[in-house]
């Protein structure tokens, strides 16, 4: 009864890694070795920039998460209280929609402000809900601090589903062209192998019905934004 009317829709990323076969013979170690890790964390790049920002996410997606936030309303912008009080208020926000907080999320540079949230007597606040709730900053770059500072909410109800996991397929007899049709190479004249990878996946956020809230304003996170003069 979650997913009523709610779909995930399978979209597929892919890239194709040409090289010439004399570089591969000539080499004295592994190269696709060496540019599969690569591939996978540039995949792992685009695929949070489209979930969290909605940056050239598929049509058949979804808005992203931080999108998503900003037009549900459920933002609170910074104020001079601090951490620890804007924290609470962007959990509320959550709360009201019927759902608890179990996970804050934003960018490397947050860390160094939570580890000044300390109390009134310099001790940081790890023994509190808010500390106890569980953080995760994103070191990849992806994530755009002038957008929002933090995003806190019920992460069960960002749902992902891996369609394809991450597949590799060596071609030597292809065409590869430029997005105008113009032939960039052509393998088997060119003397190279391409090695191309795939993989097709889709997200989503069920958002129900629930005891607590039944309004269509629900949404189960919640996002900190920057204010004009923090």
């Amino acid at each position: 009864m979650a997913w009523d009317k709610k779909f995930i829709n399978a979209a597929e990323l892919a890239v194709i890694v040409p090289i010439k076969e004399n570089v591969l013979n000539d080499a004295d170690i592994d190269i696709w070795a060496e540019v599969r890790p690569r591939i996978v964390e540039a995949f792992a790049k685009k695929i949070d920039n489209a979930m969290f920002f909605g940056v050239d996410k598929p049509t058949d997606w979804r808005a992203g998460l931080v999108p998503s936030v900003i037009s549900a309303g459920a933002t609170v912008t910074e104020t001079a209280n601090g951490l620890y009080s804007d924290i609470n208020d962007t959990m509320v926000k959550v709360e009201e929609s019927g759902y608890d907080v179990n996970g804050i999320l934003g960018g490397v540079g947050l860390k160094g402000k939570f580890r000044m949230m300390l109390d009134t007597t310099g001790q940081p606040l790890n023994t509190t809900e808010i500390g106890q709730v569980r953080r995760e900053f994103m070191d990849n770059g992806v994530w755009n601090k002038n957008t929002a500072t933090l995003v806190v909410g019920d992460f069960n109800q960002a749902v992902y589903a891996i369609r394809q996991d991450v597949t590799y397929k060596i071609l030597d007899q292809a065409v590869i062209q430029d997005t105008d049709g113009s032939i960039l190479y052509n393998l088997a004249q060119d003397d190279m192998v391409a090695l191309r990878v795939v993989m097709r996946l889709g997200w989503e956020i069920p958002n129900p019905v629930n005891a607590l809230n039944a309004t269509e304003t629900r949404f189960p996170f919640s996002a900190l934004v920057p204010g004009a003069s923090i």
